[in-house]
Parts: C-alpha cells; sequence; structure tokens
C-alpha cells in the first residue's frame, strides 16, 4: 500500500511537471506568434544606371486584439558605377496605420495611417515632410490561378522641410497601383505584372509631371531561386527626396524577396 501512494505522489508530481510544461510551451508559442515581424513593402534588389534601388520594409503589430501596425521602409539609391560606390540618397518612411476589411475579409482591404518620409541629410541637401493617408486595395479572382490586387492611396503631404516646399508641384497625394499576379506553367510559381501611377501637381492634375512605374517578377520553379526575378522600368519625378524636382527614367534589373 505504501509503495502504491508513493507511486501515486511521483506520477502526479511528473504529470504536473508534464502540464507545466506544455503550458509554458503554449505561452511561450502564443507569445513568438504575436511578437512577428513582417514583410511590409517588398524587399527590393534592382541594379540599374545611374542608380541601383535598394528597399528594405517590415511591419510589426502592436496590440494583440486592434489590427494596429507599426511599418518601416528604408529606401537606398547607390552608385555602384563610381569609383567609391557611394549613396546617392535615402528614403526613411516610418508610419503607423490601422488596418480594417469590409465586405468580405478577402476583398476589400483599407489602412488609415500617418507616415514621414526625410533622406536624413541636412542642410541644403535635407528633404523630409508629413503625410496622412488613407490607402484601399480591392482584390478579385478574374480567373482560376490568379489574383488582381487594384489599390489607391490618398496622401496629402504637409510640414515640409524648407529646401523641399514645392514638392506637392511635381508630385500629388494621389498613388494608383495595380498588380495581377498569374500561377501558370509547371516552371513558374508565380508571376507578377504591376503598374504603379503617381499624377503631379497639389491636386493630382498634372500628367506632365508625377510618373509612373511599371514592373513584373516572377520565380522560377526549375533552378530553385528563393527570391523572385524582379524587372522595372521607372518614369517619374520624386523618386529620391533629395532629385524630387528632376524626372528619372530608368530601367533596372534584380531580384524580390
Amino acid at each position: 500500500m505504501l509503495c502504491f501512494l508513493i507511486s501515486l505522489i511521483l506520477s502526479s508530481s511528473v504529470f504536473a511537471q508534464q502540464t507545466g510544461l506544455s503550458e509554458n510551451a503554449e505561452k511561450q508559442r502564443e507569445f513568438f506568434q504575436d511578437n512577428v515581424i513582417e514583410r511590409h513593402n517588398p524587399v527590393i534588389i534592382a541594379f540599374g544606371r545611374p542608380n541601383t534601388k535598394v528597399q528594405m520594409s517590415l511591419k510589426a503589430h502592436i496590440f494583440k486584439d486592434i489590427p494596429v501596425y507599426f511599418g518601416y521602409t528604408q529606401m537606398i539609391f547607390w552608385q555602384l558605377e563610381e569609383d567609391s560606390k557611394p549613396f546617392f540618397d535615402a528614403t526613411f518612411n516610418p508610419e503607423l496605420f490601422y488596418r480594417t476589411h469590409f465586405f468580405n475579409k478577402d476583398t476589400l482591404e483599407a489602412d488609415f495611417g500617418f507616415e514621414h518620409l526625410s533622406n536624413g541629410k541636412g542642410g541644403l541637401e535635407s528633404r523630409s515632410m508629413n503625410r496622412s493617408y488613407a490607402r484601399l486595395t480591392q482584390t478579385w479572382n478574374p480567373w482560376n490561378d490568379s489574383e488582381l490586387r487594384v489599390g489607391l492611396k490618398i496622401a496629402p503631404a504637409y510640414d515640409f522641410d524648407d529646401t523641399n516646399r514645392d514638392y506637392s508641384d511635381f508630385v500629388g497625394p494621389f498613388e494608383w497601383q495595380a498588380v495581377l499576379s498569374l500561377w501558370a506553367a509547371e516552371a513558374v510559381t508565380r508571376w507578377n505584372f504591376g503598374a504603379r501611377l503617381l499624377p503631379g501637381g497639389k491636386y493630382g492634375h498634372r500628367f506632365d509631371r508625377g510618373g509612373f512605374t511599371l514592373y513584373t517578377s516572377g520565380r522560377l520553379d526549375s533552378i530553385g531561386l528563393v527570391p523572385e526575378f524582379y524587372f522595372e522600368y521607372v518614369d517619374t519625378f520624386a523618386e529620391s527626396l533629395l532629385a524630387y524636382s528632376r524626372r528619372q527614367k530608368t530601367f533596372r534589373i534584380g531580384v524580390q524577396f
């Protein structure tokens, strides 16, 4: 009888320890699920002339039960053809936004937020502004193995640096974007075709200003490369903050993660 009681006590102790371990493991799993840093905008390395573009972007959930996010995007323009390989300019873009959905969770997405843009320089090369924005994105599946996303971002700018007070003369408050994704041939996991349009002028009424970007990307399963191939053609003002008043035309090729 004594042996049976001792065995029962030891078994209970082991069970309690195992239960405690499993509860701790579950708490750790929930903690790491809640503390995930995700990709925000595309992560790109694209080689071109005169500037190679490197873009890094992430976002993180701030409140467990409220869809509020902190996002950060950094775009670098790198002059790789110069002897010292200098950075021509960089755009630092932190933002805070609330995300919600209308009608159907997978159909119409809306972000409402605030963002700051700066090139981190001082003196005559300093460029900065703030923007409050609303971004709507509608998703359709027009055919089998396809997805079409069309978005509009309305982002009036204010609090300009003295060196870029006329920024709105070159880029307006509206940004249109469309991306068609296709899952097709066996050798291709996915191929994307995208366009981005930025009308110029304070009210987005000047099409001789602003600009556009056309891009495509895709991943080939047959060669086992994880990032996607990426190609873009840019014809726009204000691709970089430093040269916001100059039109940039360039073709780039690289990879997208």
